[in-house]
């Protein structure tokens, strides 16, 4: 009997082919569309989460306790006077990959002509690869030496965003001034050269960024050995709240606070509430995709019962029940959201598979802009085959439940008077 009603659905869908195809097209568009933001957003998200922890945040972090609530001002004071030490005890933490020192502070660049203000980087630079990947970002020159002083004594070499070189006219070989304060609030003038550029996909770091070996800024900065932040690399960012209270133990971050311990989950809360609230747009996407379909799907069908009135008092006269004219007339958009469902998710498909591994590439449109999020340059989406099952199922019970009523009407027709119709 369910074959049968099947078999009269799917006759019956083409006898409005125009119609049947406009409204299961309807259908596709909507959630092809629907899977396609899926996809953009999480491969967003994916992607600011791994710049933001390869190239700023790191998995964990250490910092004096008290330096947190002032982060944002970069000061000097306090700070983590003794930055090797924890290095050493934190390497033998089960799960992790790295640790490095930092000293981070706010600066003015200066090339002789103009003024910029960065956030300078004093950097291990034979550490640093073991925590951050920026070194694989160099596009010219080379990645900064200890104690590479190829212009002399006192002048070390530095690391710039290639934004930042470009705005500034520097190159790799030129010389500039990092002018700041320091420990102890005197002015300093830090004189780098250019070693190499970076071009990363992180805005912050190319347009705002330079780093330079963490000995020259110890020492111009007059902070001895001391460091504002240890950075730490784990197994992934899934395990990263575990890290923390493994290294919270292993510090004593927590008997004795001298030290504050912070996931990356923690520096990221921006970035992560704006990941949160574009999937609150996803969900009102879903939300419209709903209206249209209930919209095409509920003229389909009571188009359908005025134009079929006759045949359903037949039906009736034959002896067909209501309930069974009603099941017919919900197969039939039960079958456009096949159709619409099957058409949209291979589309989505087809769509993504191109997203997926080759992307977007808005370089030319934002260059470095900072769009809130850590990322720029190529864009790429994420394989989601949750979403996509979903927005198939979604779209055949949307269809279903936009004809419950209009055939639930059509079955409620008279036999006679429908007969009368003849």
């Amino acid at each position: 009997m369910v074959r049968y009603f099947l078999r009269l659905a799917a006759r019956n869908l083409w006898r409005r082919p125009r119609r049947t195809v406009l409204t299961f097209l309807a259908v596709a568009v909507g959630l092809w569309y629907f899977i396609f933001l899926d996809s953009f957003l999480q491969g967003l998200g994916r992607d600011s989460v791994r710049n933001l922890v390869e190239l700023e945040t790191s998995h964990v972090r250490i910092h004096a306790a008290g330096y947190w609530d002032k982060r944002d001002e970069l000061p000097l004071d306090p700070l983590i006077e003794r930055p090797r030490d924890i290095v050493r005890r934190v390497a033998a933490v089960p799960g992790v990959e790295g640790a490095t020192p930092r000293l981070v502070f706010a600066a003015q660049l200066n090339n002789g002509v103009d003024e910029l203000p960065v956030t300078a980087v004093g950097i291990d630079p034979q550490a640093d690869g073991r925590v951050f990947s920026l070194e694989k970002y160099v596009v010219q020159g080379r990645w900064p030496q200890p104690h590479d002083e190829a212009m002399g004594p006192g002048v070390a070499q530095a690391m710039l965003g290639k934004a930042v070189a470009e705005l500034m006219g520097l190159g790799v070989g030129d010389t500039f001034t990092l002018v700041t304060r320091t420990r102890s609030g005197a002015m300093q003038a830090i004189d780098l050269q250019v070693a190499g550029l970076l071009d990363s996909p992180h805005p912050g770091v190319n347009a705002s960024t330079v780093y330079l070996p963490l000995q020259a800024a110890q020492l111009a900065l007059g902070v001895g050995d001391a460091a504002t932040e240890v950075d730490i690399r784990g197994t992934g960012e899934g395990h990263a709240a575990a890290l923390q209270s493994e290294i919270e133990q292993t510090v004593g971050a927590r008997a004795q606070p001298a030290l504050s311990v912070h996931a990356w989950q923690a520096m990221a809360q921006d970035v992560l509430a704006m990941i949160q609230a574009e999937r609150a747009y996803d969900m009102v996407f879903l939300a419209l995709v709903f209206v249209i379909a209930l919209v095409g799907v509920v003229n389909t069908v009571l188009l359908a019962t005025l134009e079929r009135t006759r045949e359903i008092g037949t039906l009736k006269a034959m002896g067909m029940t209501t309930r069974e004219i009603a099941g017919v007339f919900m197969a039939e958009a039960g079958l456009v959201g096949v159709l619409g469902g099957v058409t949209g998710v291979a589309a989505a498909m087809a769509t993504e598979f191109w997203f997926v591994n080759y992307g977007l590439d808005l370089t030319p449109l934002l260059r470095d802009v900072d769009v809130g999020y850590p990322l720029s340059g190529v864009f790429t989406g994420a394989w989601n085959p949750v979403t996509m099952a979903g927005a198939f199922l979604f779209g055949v019970a949307v269809c279903l439940v936009a004809s419950a009523l209009p055939a639930r009407r059509a079955a409620r027709l008279d036999a006679a008077a429908a007969l009368r119709n003849l």
